[in-house]
């Protein structure tokens, strides 16, 4: 019996990987699907991380004219298959194995939070694997510190505090990352405010055991990965070799070499330096507790320290200002209170949907601002309580009567209270206007493109004769369409 050739191979894994996904959120389309089908392509965009595997360019959605970005891996004609039969290998692309871009679908598959990169779509052609990525705009931390040489520790807090958040909710997944650098952490947008996570080809999954193989860049390695003995604190050790790089700009552990390197993180001692003798207290005993070499704190315990307090008072604040600003629109809108009452109902479905399925995220900093609103550790706010929150934020300039709209919004049940789910679909973000489209085709049992409110009320427990009703106002049918819903959530919704 022969063995299979290289493309047997390909073809064989991927059809593995499409079945063992298909119940996720990842579109994998069948083997020999065009790209070009769905997608327009355009320039390069990767810059300075050009890979030797890979090319990275902007993606534009044929139907719903969503930009995205396509990392693209060549399978070279040189391909050859290894002697365990299940894997392989390219010789004119030394490093590159079939393994390693699986092990990357796989792990993205199974993340979904705001502050790490999202995998949407694969395709597998001939010779190509695309893989369709969030696009993000504003560069590497990389970029930033050789423009700026090093940052402020306001702008180093905020992208620690997004880079924990992202891999605490990888650690949660039983995923370690395993090669955290300046360069696998890129802006959102241009504006340089959220940061997403890259590269996960080298990500492993926790299982009972420690890791054992050598992953990640010698200058971001814990020692432990030097010993090939871990878990997924190693993470942990590069977030605090990133933030010491952040402000002191180079890294604390220094060599020639691999060799070097590997023995002064050894040594535990970080490079000495004027700029980091020159940092509070509170930020170099934040390096030392992710540096530690023995008893090295999580990413959840590391959030819970007092140096992230501003970052999370601030984005509490972000929230209250998205609040007062939206009641007031709702509060000037006239006789539009019903439509916004309907489109914050259907961002909550969405809400609901994506928690439902797996595909939503843990919002750690709404979740923040819940534990201090709900006093009683209810699982409730009350609704008075919410109010004077406001009023105490705005210092008393939270109209009266807006209150009237916070209950007509919010207070679903019509009991005084507000409930957790409710209150997070109100303050949620959608960071992807593709979320509102799966969330939107999920509920659409049916196939047909409308949606009544025996499928919204599946996901939206309220009372059926009022929402129909709130429906046949707003739209004079009991038909809710994409281009309702997609409108309703854009335009009446925080």
């Amino acid at each position: 019996m022969m063995n299979p050739g290289p493309q047997s191979v390909i073809s064989h894994q991927y059809s593995s990987i499409k079945y063992s996904l298909a119940n996720t959120s990842l579109l994998i389309h069948d083997e020999g699907t065009k790209i070009k089908q769905f997608y327009h392509i355009g320039h390069r965009i990767d810059g300075t991380k050009r890979s030797l595997y890979a090319q990275v360019r902007i993606c534009t959605h044929k139907t719903y004219n969503i930009r995205r970005a396509v990392k693209t891996y060549t399978l070279s004609e040189d391909a050859y298959v290894s002697p365990s039969g299940d894997d392989v290998g390219f010789r004119s692309q030394i490093g590159l194995n079939l393994s390693a871009i699986m092990n990357e679908i796989i792990i993205m598959s199974k993340l979904n939070h705001p502050n790490v990169a999202k995998l949407f779509e694969v395709f597998l052609e001939s010779r190509h694997i695309h893989l369709i990525i969030e696009l993000c705009k504003g560069g590497e931390i990389f970029d930033l510190l050789a423009r700026e040489q090093r940052l402020s520790s306001s702008k180093a807090l905020s992208i620690t505090a997004q880079i924990l958040l992202g891999i605490r909710h990888m650690h949660m997944a039983r995923l370690c990352h395993r090669a955290l650098c300046i360069e696998n952490v890129m802006f959102k947008d241009k504006e340089k405010t959220e940061i997403k996570i890259i590269s996960f080809s080298n990500a492993g999954i926790l299982k009972a055991t420690n890791l054992h193989d050598r992953y990640g860049s010698p200058l971001y390695m814990a020692p432990e990965v030097f010993a090939g003995n871990y878990n997924e604190n190693c993470d942990i050790w590069s977030i605090g070799v990133i933030l010491y790089t952040m402000l002191v700009g180079h890294q604390p552990f220094q060599g020639k070499g691999y060799v070097e390197i590997m023995k002064c993180v050894n040594k535990g001692k970080v490079a000495s330096d004027p700029i980091y003798k020159q940092q509070l207290p509170v930020i170099k005993n934040l390096i030392k507790m992710m540096l530690k070499k023995e008893n090295r704190p999580g990413a959840t315990e590391m959030l819970e320290n007092a140096f992230f307090d501003p970052y999370f008072r601030d984005k509490n604040t972000q929230i209250y200002q998205e609040i007062t600003n939206f009641v007031r629109t709702v509060a000037e809108s006239g006789t539009l209170l019903p439509k916004f009452r309907f489109g914050v109902i259907l961002k909550m479905c969405v809400y609901n949907v994506l928690l439902r399925t797996g595909r939503m995220w843990e919002e750690f900093h709404c979740e923040s601002l819940w534990k201090d609103l709900d006093i009683a550790h209810s699982g409730t706010i009350q609704a008075e309580v919410m109010l004077e929150a406001l009023s105490n934020w705005t210092g008393g300039l939270f109209h009266q009567d807006w209150g009237r709209i916070i209950y007509e919004l919010l207070d679903i049940n019509h009991n005084g209270t507000i409930a957790h789910d409710h209150f997070m679909g109100f303050t949620f973000r959608i960071y992807e206007k593709q979320f509102i489209y799966d969330a939107f085709d999920l509920m659409d049992d049916n196939k047909d493109g409308i949606l009544t409110v025996e499928n919204l009320i599946l996901y939206f427990p309220v009372d059926f004769e009022q929402f129909n009703n709130l429906i046949i106002k707003v739209l004079n049918t009991e038909n809710v369409t994409i281009e309702d819903f997609c409108t309703h959530i854009n335009k009446f919704s925080l």
